[in-house]
């Protein structure tokens, strides 16, 4: 008889909760509902099944929020169960093309088989409009109510299927009065990465150090007050896991990162940054758990092996292999990884954990896991799919559907893969290319998706969002390896350069200067392109062309002498002499580049154009790139017109976009030019202005 009563009372948690701060001081109790979830799962079994007592004859609804991960097979399981299904969109995604590639549109989800779609007039990627925009949460939840009554439906859960709708889905299922949601005094300990470690550290276990900045100018007193040793990591506080977050190998680097993420882009999940986060660097390998949460339990389902390079300030993933999540040598991990998920207070449904450990040979363990990312949602990349592919008897998408509305879940006796394995492989492109078609004759062949086509420009792999394409393998762990060669064997990245007047262009308009050329990694397979005569460049003439690279990336250097040593057996053979310079130069806001980089470069330009071919009868001609031609190349040539040629400038800027339309020198550069000339084209004052 006290069900009636105790009804009203667990909503008015979630009310007064979400209407005074989140207090409530319900910190004691971990969140009321979460408390009689663990202790009294019956009771709370019977308080759900009296909301749903209320109108016997509504057909019970599912509400996804951000259908994107794994979003076809989840709603697959809602139509198993034969219940109605609701896509909302919390994340528009405007501004960020690289993230709206892996979410669908309003076409797409009405096709695949949703039952309503809710938008209102704020557009997404592919025409759709999100009912979110903003995230007023309580409109949103009228509108959803609203829906309930019109058709005659009942929403029992509420699922997150990205990283923004973890940040919402139990607010909206408390003001929609379900019970089984995860409780609301937690949410931001499963959303927001700082208030994360903060929680996962007061439950008495290892998070790496860490400080919010708000300041680009911070970062050496924050580094050195933590006592950080590079490299570091520099990334949003909130978002995606990898998309966003930079490996920093000096100062400099994380004070440009800091700059990218403070000054105006729009963060993973649409929101405008107002601080960055600051983190210690953890060693070791790393891995991925993932587990289904009930009240009674968190049981750990799938742990996968990720393989990796680091360079450049970005992590490029390999692959990531499944292991046996009952093996003794993983028990600390599987068993810090449920910890955390119980320090935010993951009740009901999935949860993963990216987190690094290292192997101790005594011990036989991986030993000192440390969390890197967390998220209160089935993890991507198919795992959830593929798991089912290698585990018998076990159904994780109907399990999800089952945990959110609070039903019990059957698990089955093991999650051991057994003779069985899976493998993600990750297709990354380094800079611009096109991938062979895949054959399904794999004999493991599981799925694969490439986001690249023939034909697409392309940047090269620097996040989970800029890779080529995925490839996913399940079955025998011998044949899962060899067919995994095969694929790296099939896949290949073919260099197709841009159109000749895109990839570089004369600078023209400035007295006594015809050869000049400014240009991108592309133009150095079209080095004879600027010769007004290479046919018969040899014949009578001397012709010498220096070719200025300004680049900080290893492999691109390497990539850029290649092209050259290419060009030169080409031209040489025609008498024309090659010379490569390589200067060392990122792209970002070094307040050191007028005083360093800039310099040598300049002194190699002035090499390349001391001698006019009207007195020495020797045709000189130089070249200067970098990766895309939009901004070193570019701040460069803008600098050597102004302290050799005594252009304004706003002179320079014109003659070099003039050559390269997309000019789009970074804001430092701009900032450093800025300064010459106000120094009177003064270099060492420019760069004592640029210290004051």
């Amino acid at each position: 008889m006290m069900l009636p009563t105790l009804y009203p009372l667990l909503l008015s948690f979630g009310f007064i909760a979400r209407y005074h701060n989140l207090d409530l001081r319900l910190h004691k109790a971990r969140g009321a509902v979460g408390w009689l979830s663990r202790t009294h799962p019956r009771t709370m079994e019977k308080v759900s099944q009296l909301r749903l007592a209320q109108d016997d004859t509504a057909k019970d609804a599912i509400l996804i929020l951000d259908p994107s991960t794994e979003w076809r097979e989840v709603l697959n399981a809602i139509k198993l169960k034969g219940m109605a299904a609701i896509a909302g969109i919390c994340n528009p995604l405007e501004g960020r093309d690289d993230i709206a590639q892996f979410m669908p549109n309003e076409a797409t989800l009405r096709e695949a088989g949703f039952d309503f779609v809710l938008f209102n007039a704020s557009p997404t990627p592919g025409g759709s409009p999100s009912i979110f925009n903003g995230f007023d949460v309580y409109s949103a939840t009228q509108r959803i109510k609203l829906l309930e009554k019109e058709n005659y439906i009942r929403v029992c859960s509420v699922i997150p299927l990205s990283e923004t709708a973890v940040g919402y889905c139990d607010v909206v299922a408390s003001l929609l009065g379900i019970s089984s949601h995860n409780p609301i005094n937690t949410v931001l300990a499963r959303s927001d990465k700082a208030i994360m470690k903060e929680c996962i550290a007061d439950a008495g276990l290892r998070v790496a150090k860490f400080a919010r900045i708000k300041r680009t100018c911070d970062v050496p007193n924050v580094v050195s007050n933590l006592s950080l040793q590079f490299p570091i990591v520099i990334k949003t506080p909130q978002g995606f896991s990898t998309i966003d977050a930079y490996i920093c190998d000096s100062e400099n680097d994380a004070m440009s990162k800091v700059d990218i993420i403070l000054n105006g882009k729009v963060a993973p999940d649409r929101r405008i940054p107002t601080l960055a986060l600051i983190e210690e660097y953890i060693g070791g390998e790393e891995f991925e758990v993932n587990m289904m949460s009930t009240p009674v339990r968190i049981e750990c389902t799938d742990v996968w092996l990720y393989r990796k390079t680091i360079g450049e300030g970005v992590v490029r993933y390999i692959s990531a292999d499944m292991m046996d999540p009952g093996e003794k040598k993983l028990e600390m991990i599987v068993a810090y990884a449920t910890q955390v998920a119980a320090a935010v207070e993951i009740v009901y449904g999935a949860a993963y954990l990216k987190l690094k450990a290292t192997y101790c040979e005594e011990k036989q363990q991986y030993i000192d896991p440390c969390m890197i990312e967390f998220g209160a949602r089935i993890s991507g990349g198919r795992k959830t799919t593929l798991t089912r592919a290698v585990v018998k008897g076990w159904q994780p998408f109907e399990a999800l559907i089952d945990a959110h509305c609070g039903h019990k879940i059957t698990f089955p006796q093991s999650f051991s893969p057994g003779d069985q394995h899976a493998c993600q492989l990750f297709l990354p492109h380094q800079i611009s290319g096109k991938v062979t078609e895949f054959k399904e004759t794999l004999s493991t062949y599981h799925s694969h998706v490439l986001l690249a086509k023939v034909g697409d420009v392309v940047e090269r792999t620097t996040d989970i969002a800029s890779f080529g394409g995925f490839v996913w393998l399940a079955g025998p762990k011998q044949a899962v390896n060899n067919d995994a060669q095969t694929v790296w064997e099939s896949f290949s990245l073919q260099i197709e350069p841009f159109e000749k007047e895109f990839n570089m262009g004369r600078i023209t308009g400035v007295p006594n200067l015809e050869s000049l050329w400014i240009g991108n990694l592309f133009s150095l397979s079209q080095i004879d392109s600027i010769l007004e005569n290479p046919k018969n460049a040899g014949s009578g003439s001397v012709v010498e062309i220096t070719i200025l690279t300004l680049l900080s990336s290893s492999r691109l250097k390497n990539f850029a002498r290649d092209c050259v040593d290419k060009q030169k057996e080409k031209l040489e053979s025609k008498g024309i002499t090659i010379h490569h310079i390589v200067v060392d130069l990122k792209d970002n806001c070094d307040p050191n580049f007028v005083s360093g980089p800039l310099p040598l470069a300049v002194d190699k330009i002035d090499d390349a154009m001391c001698l006019s071919s009207s007195i020495s009868g020797v045709h000189k001609y130089c070249l200067i790139h970098c990766a895309k031609g939009e901004s070193r190349s570019v701040a460069v040539a803008a600098a050597w017109l102004m302290l050799r040629r005594g252009l304004t400038l706003q002179d320079a800027l014109a003659k070099v976009k003039r050559a390269r339309p997309n000019a789009n020198p970074n804001l430092g550069f701009v900032a450093a030019l800025h300064a010459i000339e106000a120094s009177n084209n003064d270099i060492d004052q420019a760069a004592k202005r640029l210290c004051t």
